[in-house]
This record gives structure tokens, sequence and C-alpha cells, in this order.
């Protein structure tokens, strides 16, 4: 266990890599110079967290929980946040309202959890305007979470069971630069030809080990970086790339594709291209162009 009773003077608390399994309301309570706990890597469950664990703390800044047995996110966080890991721990669901007073959180890092989208509803993560990375990997997800808020620069989504992308799901994340969708379920007629549209910064596009069987329509207009290695495209139309003139790094290896079904204008417009990458697949001559 935690002490009950902790020093008010007090602005920084590590009790990373113990055995503690509850926390007392003076803990880390009334507190007003507290800027920064660490509690990952112990055993804290959802029991042994009081409803007012940060009464009196609100000008802690970080909150490191990672590695415990939390089910869910817990309640009347520090307003002052912007770090919060909860990664690595049995999170099922995220409670109404549970980040709502969050509107400095800048990193949220949620990977590793057993979150779906029967967890989160549609305002899970509307009212955290500050947000700039959101790390939902290796969850249980089978589509986008909706209303992300528009501030996030990098996203990861990776390692879950998503097989769709809607058409308005991620157009109002307007700074997004990096998007990581690798390791899903997705299908290339399950993506959205409006996906990607109006998202001027995105540059870089993970894809690669889902089930694309061609290369999606409507992919982000200033893509740099395109990974689309592991998946089951067999052809490349004359038109798949026409759009993305900034490319520099295009991955298509491992996949299905034959020489024959290469239009001899598919790389046409991608003038910046300093990388491609055509391994692991069944080329039998050089590509034109």
């Amino acid at each position: 266990m935690a002490p009950k009773f902790l020093p008010q003077t007090l602005i920084s608390v590590d009790f990373a890599a113990n055995n503690l399994t509850k926390i007392y309301d003076l803990t880390f309570g009334q507190k007003p110079n507290l800027r920064s706990v660490y509690l990952h890597n112990n055993k804290l469950d959802d029991v042994g967290l009081p409803e007012n664990m940060f009464n009196g703390s609100d000008n802690v800044e970080i909150l490191i929980m990672s590695s415990n047995f939390l089910k869910y996110v817990p309640k009347n966080l520090p307003q002052a946040l912007y770090k919060l890991h909860l990664k690595n721990n049995k999170l099922e669901k995220i409670p109404v309202g549970a980040f709502n007073e969050l509107s400095d959180l800048r990193e949220l890092y949620l990977q590793n959890n057993k979150l779906n989208n029967e967890g989160m509803d549609n305002e899970t993560f509307w009212k955290l305007s500050s947000l700039e990375y959101l790390d939902l990997s290796s969850n249980n997800l089978s589509q986008i979470p909706p209303g992300l808020p528009r501030n996030i620069v990098l996203l990861h989504l990776e390692k879950n069971a998503i097989r769709s992308i809607g058409n308005d799901v991620l157009t109002q994340i307007k700074h997004l630069e990096y998007l990581l969708l690798h390791n899903n379920k997705l299908k290339a007629r399950e993506i959205h030809p409006l996906a990607f549209h109006g998202l001027k910064k995105l540059h870089t596009v993970h894809l690669y080990n889902n089930l694309l069987e061609k290369i999606p329509s409507g992919l982000p207009r200033r893509v740099k970086t395109l990974m689309i290695l592991y998946n089951q495209i067999s052809e490349i139309g004359r038109e798949d790339f026409a759009t993305t003139y900034f490319m520099e790094e295009l991955n298509l290896s491992y996949n299905k594709i034959t020489s024959s079904q290469i239009h001899r204008e598919s790389f046409r417009k991608l003038k910046l291209l300093k990388s491609l990458d055509f391994s692991g697949n069944k080329l039998r001559i050089m590509p034109y162009g």
C-alpha cells in the first residue's frame, strides 16, 4: 500500500515498480505544488483508487499509471494534465466524460489494453482540444473512434481489428501528419474515397499487413511516405498514384503484383520519388516509367 499521508510540499512522486495495490485520499491529495506522479509497474486496480485521488492537487501535469490492472479510466483526473500514460492495463471502458475537463492534455497513451468501440462513445475524445498524440494501438477496435479532436498530429491505430474507414471519421483532424493503421483488417473497398479528404498535412501513412487487394482510392494528396507492404495487392492501375505528387517513399513489397498488372503509366506523376520497394512480389520484368 502507498503511504496514507505525504508532505504537502511535494513536487514529484515516484512509486514505480513496486507492489502497490491501494492509494489513499491524502496520498496524493491536498498537494498544490505536485506536478508529476509515477505509478507504473504496480498492482493497482480500480478498487484500490479513491474517487478523489487528486483532490486539492490541481497542478499535476504528468501522470504515469501504465502496467497496472485498471479496467476503467480513473475518475476526476487533474485538469492540468498534459501527459497521461495508461498503457498496458486491462482497460475495457472509458466512462462518459472521463476526459471532458482535460483541455490541456497533449499526450494520451492507451495502447495494449482491451478497449473496443462499445467501451467509448462519440464524444470520448472530442473535448481534448490540445491533444497532439493519441495511441490506441494493440486494442480491440473494429472501427476508428468517432469524434477525434482536430489537433492530433500523430495517431496510432495499429494492431487492432479495424475493417473500414468512413468518409468523415478522419477528415476533421486537420493537423494530422502521421497515421499508423498497420496490422488491421482493412480492405480497399472498405476505405471510402473521401476518407482522407482535406488532410493537407498528412504525409506519413502506414497500411502494411492488412487485407488490401488493390491501392485504395483517394490517397492523401500530400503523402510522402506510404507503407503498403504485406497486403494482397495484385495490380497497380494508371490512376492509383495520379494525385500523390509529393510521394518520396513507396513500399509495395510482399504483395502479389505481377509485371503484366502494372500499368506502364502508373508512376508517371511521382516526380519526387526517392525510394521504391517491390521486393517479394511476382515480377518478371522491370516496370515501365
